[in-house]
């Protein structure tokens, strides 16, 4: 039964606190990643194509956009976002 889960779900609250994430400033903004181990890649990134990783995926910025916004060509951004991308997602699955 539908509502029988819906009540079930009512019942947990799963609160999240700024301090337990990973703050990312990108122009204005503050991204908030929860997870350790792609806070630990994001940080092994430059901080180039941090900001490009970061725009893209959370912004849900076009390359356009970005490169608007960093005065760089689009190609750029294009090249650095699919680096950064290789990396994060190269992440050895957890133990």
């Amino acid at each position: 039964n539908s509502a029988r889960g819906e009540d079930r779900e009512q019942l947990a609250v799963c609160d999240s606190y700024p301090s337990e994430c990973a703050a990312y400033a990108v122009g204005d903004e503050v991204i908030l990643i929860q997870s350790d181990r792609l806070a630990d890649a994001l940080n092994a990134l430059s901080k180039e194509c941090r900001e490009i990783i970061l725009m893209y995926f959370c912004l849900e910025m076009q390359d356009r956009e970005i490169a608007e916004r960093l005065d760089i060509s689009r190609r750029t951004v294009n090249t650095h976002r699919r680096q950064a991308f290789q990396e994060v997602s190269g992440l050895e699955p957890p133990i």
